[in-house]
């Protein structure tokens, strides 16, 4: 574990990098990765440079001077010549371009074919009507955050003042100063020229008109329509990607109606996948995508222990993670489904079904434990429970815990499709009407003693809670009107949201007066959350934006990138406090990265995907523990830790965001990470006895401080069963 994912090598936008000082083209900036520069490479793994206007290189990949240069790379560079006079031939003279040739092999046959394709994107920039001028280059790769991943997207660059604002600090002119002129080697322009022509030649199609350059989204996240492929003929439901649910029904209802066949084909490679995705995208119809026993463990590699199926149902999870990777891609509607399972295969099937129902089977185990004891028949939920299930500090309520568990109840009983549990919930919503709710003062108690109002304190935290409670409440089906969201909503909107700041203010005492003496990003983080699934309605969605462009965006640029708890030296010497905690919370980067990835869900900008990756990688690489695994509670200025300790939100939450991360990017790497917090999470922190998760914090070297499960606004596994939730959204339809 404790080598598990380590990123303090990796590249990063926040400062972290390999390329720090060198000079990239924007345009492909963002594929590098970790590709090494030439500087970096051993001398004996280096190949002299060569200009491109100096290569004449035969059919055996012999260039003009007698070397030979593989016949590979002679393909791509002779492609390159082509692109380079088309671009010559619509825009003038490019900067020089300086490339080093790679040997035979080290180009594969699918990225020379893109190569070729970039021709033709001088004719398509013609007619999108993109400005005219040369692409602009950075001065330093740490100063790359926020930039668009859209490939060959040109930027005035005369005067600097016409490039759009994200990038009016950053560029320069081709030609001035050595760095500017500096072009990339042919292994980053091989795969940044193949990627960057499949986003040009897509978003060309979709749209002929120029766009501002963070509006721009790499095809990858397209959601709201196939990047390739329509089929207007099919129920509205049928969508580009593995179909599930109501939209698989439908699919198979209207071929039975009109009276055609969906093939389906065993695969045991992505070949063969690629291949018949490919096929049905030609023919504009849809496909079953299916793996046998045999095929999956193909699939895997016959070099793996199948004993169990291990590898045959590695190989299936495998490659049905493939087909949800490309399928939206293609733009075509896929089937993922088993073939013929004899007896004696069922265990590999129950193999599958065991690896797909997880994290339901989770959500299930971890509402079994407050299912039967947290209902209090006299009102409410017991709130405090030991590990073993024995309660404690019976009489006290308080609104987050209250609001929080109606939340978990809801969302697993929809999902679970258990009306016991919507009942309890229900039962939940009705005690924070009718108790936490003082009509004659028109507000939320904070806290409760024996079905009593006690604390009077209006705390904008516990309101976003409230209001999270009846939106999951209507999207369960519990309530049948948006009007207790909305009433809520106007309670925040007259009582707390500072229309200067553009954000909710923290505090109100129990008489009415505003406590200006705080502020801070914890209550508007979990009202961004809130207003984002409350119903729909255009007017929360609007708050939620901005509230993320607030803290997420603006002022984050202000703490290094990342988001700032208090912005003073509030709680300095308190850095392990609950809800106010001083510093860097490397949980909270991660949930505005979830908040971000949420938002873009429903309206779809680029700049919330790269920085939620910025946030998620950022946190991870400072606060993931090497050692004993897991992520540590806070980071001060200096980037080191100040709060080593492990808490249970901050785990849970980073299984959610990455999960979501996977969902935008299809990058692998999120998919290890999922791996790895579970890996961690479940050894150190499930009960696998009496359910839920074990307790609130633990010590770096996951040790329990005591044997409380569950406190009242502390922990009630919201945080753990939200998660789960979130975390099946790029699984389930």
């Amino acid at each position: 574990m404790s080598e598990c994912l380590n990123d303090s090598d990796s590249e990063s936008s926040l400062g972290f990098g390999r390329f720090e000082g060198q000079a990239l083209d924007p345009s492909i900036a963002h594929l590098l990765g970790n590709v090494p520069s030439p500087e970096n490479v051993p001398l004996r793994r280096r190949r002299r440079q060569v200009r491109l206007e100096d290569q004449e290189i035969s059919k055996d990949g012999v260039d003009g001077r007698g070397n030979r240069v593989g016949i590979s790379a002679a393909r791509a560079l002779k492609k390159m010549v082509t692109c380079r006079e088309a671009f010559r031939a619509t825009h003038g003279e490019l900067p020089e371009v300086e490339i080093q040739p790679l040997k035979k092999g080290r180009i594969g046959k699918d990225v020379n074919e893109k190569l070729g394709e970039i021709a033709g994107i001088a004719e398509d920039r013609r007619a999108s009507e993109l400005p005219g001028t040369h692409p602009a280059w950075l001065l330093k790769r740490k100063e790359t955050m926020a930039m668009s991943a859209v490939a060959f997207t040109n930027v005035a660059v005369t005067p600097t003042a016409q490039a759009p604002k994200a990038l009016a600090a950053r560029t320069t002119q081709p030609g001035q100063g050595d760095e500017a002129r500096q072009g990339p080697t042919l292994m980053k322009l091989s795969s940044g020229l193949a990627l960057g022509a499949l986003a040009c030649r897509r978003s060309m199609r979709t749209s002929r008109k120029a766009q501002a350059i963070d509006e721009k989204r790499f095809p990858v996240l397209s959601r709201s329509e196939a990047p390739l492929g329509v089929f207007p003929k099919m129920p509205k439901t049928v969508h580009p990607g593995v179909v599930t649910g109501q939209a698989l029904k439908d699919l198979l209802n209207h071929a039975k109606e009109n009276g055609y066949a969906i093939p389906a084909v065993n695969c045991v490679s992505s070949s063969s996948i690629n291949a018949c995705i490919e096929a049905a995208r030609k023919m504009d119809a849809p496909i079953m995508i299916q793996f046998s026993a045999g095929g999956a463990q193909f699939y895997a590699g016959k070099g793996l222990d199948n004993t169990q199926f291990h590898a045959a149902i590695a190989g299936a999870v495998s490659g049905a993670y493939h087909v949800r990777a490309v399928a939206e891609q293609y733009g075509v509607p896929v089937i993922l489904h088993t073939d013929h399972c004899a007896k004696k295969l069922l265990p590999w099937f129950d193999g599958l079904m065991e690896a797909n129902d997880f994290l339901l089977q989770h959500i299930a185990d971890i509402i079994a434990f407050y299912k039967v004891r947290a209902l209090d028949p006299s009102g409410g939920f017991f709130q405090s429970f030991r590990i073993d299930g024995t309660k404690f500090n019976e009489d006290f309520r308080q609104i987050v815990s209250s609001a929080r568990m109606v939340i978990n109840f809801m969302l697993a009983g929809k999902l679970l499709k258990d009306p016991e549990l919507l009942k309890i919930g229900k039962h939940g919503l009705e005690y924070l009407e009718k108790v936490h709710y003082v009509p004659e003062k028109q507000s939320y108690a904070f806290t409760v003693e024996k079905h009593k109002p006690k604390d009077m304190v209006e705390q904008a935290y516990g309101y976003a809670f409230v209001l999270a409670a009846h939106a999951a409440a209507r999207t369960a089906g519990v309530t049948d009107s948006n009007a207790e969201v909305a009433r809520v909503f106007d309670m925040l909107e007259r009582k707390f949201w500072l229309p200067e700041k553009g954000a909710y203010l923290d505090t109100i005492s129990a008489e009415g007066v505003v406590d200006n003496s705080y502020r801070g990003q914890n209550s508007n983080m979990h009202m961004c959350e809130a207003l984002i699934e409350a119903t729909g309605d255009v007017r929360y969605l609007d708050r939620a934006e901005v509230l993320a462009e607030t803290f997420a965006s603006t002022l984050a640029a202000k703490g290094g990138g990342f988001v700032w708890e208090h912005y003073t030296d509030y709680n300095k010497n308190d850095p392990s406090n609950i809800y106010r905690p001083w510093g860097f919370q490397p949980g909270h980067q991660i949930e505005w990265a979830k908040n971000l990835l949420n938002i873009h869900r429903h309206r779809p900008k680029f700049w919330m995907v790269n920085r939620a990756k910025e946030l998620f990688d950022g946190a991870w690489t400072l606060s993931w523990d090497p050692v004993f695994g897991g992520l540590v509670y806070g980071f001060g200025p200096d980037r080191t830790w100040c709060d080593e300790e492990k808490y249970f939100w901050v785990q849970g939450e980073s299984i959610a965001t990455a999960s979501l991360l996977y969902e935008a990017t299809k990058d692998p790497i999120y998919v290890e990470k999922f791996v790895c917090l579970w890996q961690y999470c479940w050894e150190h922190w499930v009960d696998h006895e009496h359910g839920g998760w074990l307790c609130f914090k633990m010590s770096r070297d996951n040790k329990r401080m005591n044997d409380e499960k569950a406190i009242a606004g502390g922990k009630c596994d919201y945080h753990t069963l939200v998660s789960c939730v979130e975390a099946l959204r790029p699984f389930v339809s």
